[in-house]
């Protein structure tokens, strides 16, 4: 333990912030499917590393380490988050680090600013006394910044300074002051292409996502996990009846997508539990349905064939058929394996047969 107290945390905190870490995730998404251990251990990884030696080793690098947490609503992000936060890391190691979390969706966007950074007084109307931020209050600590997704862009550039410098300064004030936080971001967009579509900086983007754990849809886990979930939804009053309960939203909505995940199921399953399965409404979103099988592309060009192509007619070929396949071009360039910017230069060359 010596060995490890010297670089700046004890095994003993670290197995303290293991059980903090632990309990919420076991709390927040239990569950025995392959998606649901995955997301565990995502999160795991994110706060510890590779084992609780090495965050009683490395705390101070975990702790440079972002984490963008991605799911649809619903899915559990910021039980995700939660446990992070609890499985923080000081020097002394019994506690866990101050924390501050924000929702910027909740947030009027011109107060967006003044709610992450604080605010002097007189700063504007209203601004009665000074105002310590989120991330101020959060000082060797984290926070977590729920839908962030949602910043408007001239505060991204502002958060990102303060991320990149380390202190901030509060809305019309003159003096820095120190930020040495850890930034969890959680969101249910597709932020790649946001950055695609240039309404989310790129720059922002990689600050955040150190380490990106993924959650999944309630209809990835239903199938496995129905029982487990209904126990953590259900009242005190109505434990010992999930079987019944999972019965009956299963016979009612069968192979159903579920799109409001665990917040929509949480209404269902009250609503057995305390009306009987005959009240459960009809859901008009589509059904879930096995992959189809993917249609065939297109007929290989004889000119491909032939090997009559230039390689950059060739490159400029798969370019086109990666579009047409995918929604978005960010998907595209990912199913490649390059850049969008690679991507936009893959364009056809002269001659060949189209």
């Amino acid at each position: 333990e010596r060995a490890l107290t010297a670089g700046g945390w004890n095994l003993r905190g670290a197995l303290a912030a293991a059980e903090r870490c632990e309990g919420r995730l076991r709390e927040g998404l239990g569950g025995n499917s392959e998606a649901l251990r995955r997301a565990r251990a995502g999160v795991w990884s994110a706060a510890f590393g590779q084992s609780l030696t090495v965050a009683a080793r490395h705390g101070r690098a975990l702790r440079r380490q972002n984490v963008l947490i991605l799911g649809e609503s619903g899915t559990g992000k910021e039980e995700a988050a939660q446990a992070l936060l609890l499985g923080g890391l000081l020097p002394t190691g019994a506690e866990a680090p101050p924390s501050q979390s924000v929702n910027v969706a909740a947030v009027p966007e011109g107060l967006v600013e003044a709610e992450l950074f604080g605010y002097a007084k007189g700063a504007f109307t209203g601004a009665l006394r000074d105002k310590a931020g989120v991330i101020e209050l959060a000082h060797q600590g984290a926070v977590f910044v729920d839908e962030v997704g949602e910043l408007p862009l001239p505060v991204q550039a502002k958060f990102l300074r303060v991320m990149e410098a380390g202190a901030l300064r509060r809305v019309g004030d003159e003096a820095d002051r120190p930020a040495d936080v850890r930034y969890l971001g959680a969101t249910h967009r597709d932020v790649e292409a946001m950055v695609e579509a240039g309404t989310f900086r790129h720059d922002l983007f990689h600050r955040f996502s150190g380490v990106v754990v993924e959650l999944p849809p309630l209809r990835e886990v239903i199938d496995e996990d129905l029982g487990a979930i209904l126990r953590k939804l259900l009242p005190e009053s109505h434990r010992g009846q999930e079987g019944a309960v999972a019965e009956a939203i299963g016979a009612a909505l069968p192979g159903y997508a579920w799109p409001g995940n665990v917040r929509e199921l949480r209404n269902v399953a009250l609503t057995v539990a305390l009306r009987g399965p005959d009240a459960i409404r009809p859901r008009r979103s589509p059904a879930r349905r096995a992959p189809e099988a993917p249609a065939p592309g297109p007929a290989v060009p004889a000119g491909l064939a032939e090997g009559r192509w230039t390689e950059a007619e060739v490159v400029a070929w798969y370019r086109q058929r990666a579009l047409d396949d995918h929604p978005t071009a960010v998907a595209a360039a990912r199913a490649l394996g390059v850049s969008t910017r690679t991507l936009d230069r893959f364009r056809w060359g002269r001659g060949g047969e189209r």
